[in-house]
């Protein structure tokens, strides 16, 4: 028998009476171990059988070697060096369906691939474009790029001065449209940036709402019309809007695409 990831064995012991962990056997019936503690040695103060430290309530048992802190979200991460190898690669364990997973010196592949999308998002983050010289959809995108990644990574602001070579510094505001393809969903879009001294905007937007109704209002050629969904985005810690960004299409979509809620 399988449960919540351990196995049983209910035809020798009875059933949910005995539970494999990865270095010893459990016994339900008397609420501890069969074998002695393999780390007996650094745990003086505890008995040879004990399970999870005696704390049941606050505490987790790693697999029948010591009690740990419980994870507080899926695929957590825990390291710690292994003893007499403090130099070579640590020991990993991985919080997953709410216990921890020991996965001896071996990096999860779900780690590795997060670290690896992390670098990627990184890239992203450290392209510069020059404003001057690219059109306004490459503009939009990269700015919805940089939006979307930095608040996957969670950096609270984006500094529009640092991704851009030649960013407009003369006072007043800069009127962007374009569209952007996610899957077979086209979103049109009016940008349009406040230009101050200080660049830094929050990553996550602190307006979201509607806008109209446009009756053929023209701007660089896009023609708005009804009600457009905005997004609205402050100074970094502070209340002065600098960012708007006003879409026609599939807002759900293009939410998702930004922040994948």
């Amino acid at each position: 028998m399988v449960s919540r990831g351990r196995k049983g064995d209910d035809e020798v012991f009875g059933k949910n009476n005995l539970w494999a962990y990865k270095y010893r056997l459990h016994d339900a019936r008397l609420g501890r171990f069969f074998s002695v503690d393999p780390l007996a040695d650094k745990y003086p103060f505890y008995s040879f059988y004990q399970f999870s430290g005696n704390r049941l309530i606050d505490k987790v048992e790693l697999e029948g070697l010591e009690p740990g802190e419980p994870g507080t979200e899926e695929n957590q991460l825990e390291t710690a060096p292994v003893e007499g190898n403090e130099e070579g690669p640590e020991h990993v364990w991985l919080w997953q369906n709410n216990k921890w997973v020991d996965y001896g010196q071996k990096m999860p592949e779900v780690i590795v691939e997060d670290e690896e999308k992390n670098s990627s998002n990184e890239q992203v983050i450290n392209k510069r474009v020059d404003f001057l010289y690219s059109n306004d959809n490459e503009k939009i995108e990269h700015i919805l790029n940089i939006l979307k990644n930095s608040y996957e990574l969670g950096k609270d602001y984006i500094d529009l001065r640092e991704i851009f070579d030649n960013f407009p510094t003369y006072a007043g505001g800069v009127d962007l449209v374009g569209e952007l393809k996610i899957d077979k969903n086209t979103i049109y879009i009016h940008m349009n940036i406040a230009i101050y001294n200080n660049m830094k905007i929050n990553t996550y937007p602190s307006i979201i709402d509607q806008r109209g109704p446009f009756n053929n209002v023209k701007i660089k050629g896009l023609i708005k019309n009804g009600y457009w969904d905005l997004l609205g985005y402050n100074r970094y810690n502070g209340n002065i809007p600098m960012l708007w960004i006003q879409t026609s299409g599939d807002f759900n979509v293009f939410f998702k695409y930004l922040y994948n809620e």
